[in-house]
């Protein structure tokens, strides 16, 4: 099997969406002002705590996949960074070659963690993992942190080989998550009730009017 142009290109990619939605989850949960929570808890609370379990499961879910082996049990390959580093030809420069299995090595300790949630919580729903109760699957923010980095090596190593130089560097790439914009809109949306209900009777019924398409 020889890799191309188009795999690393479509891996690439899929890793950027994967760490972009970590980030939706980061920015609205986990690095969010107290203010920003208490506006999502007002607005939609039953919708936004679903959302952050959603989020966490989902990122979960994606990164153990994109770190399973090169070939699953009936031997279809998979495009993670097992066949990546199964395949790749880095003949002409060992060390490079070298540097893409520790990346690899060293994602895989995050894997381990998260791979009991994947199988007994996400994929599938373990009898005992729900009767216990346990928190599965919890892993650190600084061995995220070193995930993210040993990725974002393991892309450019790649995209230089296969794809172009300067190589994708996946930390670098900007506008990953909106989610900044939607806290704004949730504060817009409680200063312009603050306004409608305020003791102003004209400045309410304008904002009402507005609103309502008013003319």
């Amino acid at each position: 099997m020889t890799i191309t142009k188009e795999d690393v290109a479509i891996f690439a990619d899929y890793a950027v969406y994967v760490r972009s939605v970590y980030m939706h989850g980061r920015t609205l949960y986990e690095t969010a002002a107290e203010d920003d929570k208490a506006l999502m808890a007002r607005a939609a609370p039953t919708f936004f705590g679903d959302l952050n379990k959603v989020l966490i499961e989902y990122v979960i879910l994606q990164v153990c996949k994109i770190t399973d082996p090169a070939k699953d049990v009936r031997g279809n390959e998979n495009h993670t960074t097992g066949f990546f580093v199964a395949t790749a030809d880095f003949a002409f420069d060992l060390e490079k070659g070298r540097r893409l299995a520790e990346l690899h090595d060293s994602m895989q300790r995050l894997r381990k963690k998260l791979k009991p949630a994947r199988d007994k919580v996400i994929s599938h729903l373990d009898r005992n993992a729900a009767l216990s109760k346990a928190i599965i699957g919890a892993a650190a923010n600084d061995e995220w942190s070193q995930f993210w980095r040993d990725l974002d090596e393991f892309v450019a190593i790649l995209y230089e080989r296969y794809v172009s130089d300067p190589p994708l560097h996946l930390l670098s790439v900007g506008g990953i998550t909106d989610t900044e914009g939607l806290k704004r809109a949730l504060s817009d949306g409680k200063h312009f009730n603050n306004l409608i209900n305020g003791d102003d009777k004209y400045i309410s019924r304008k904002c009402l009017e507005l609103a309502l398409g008013a003319q």
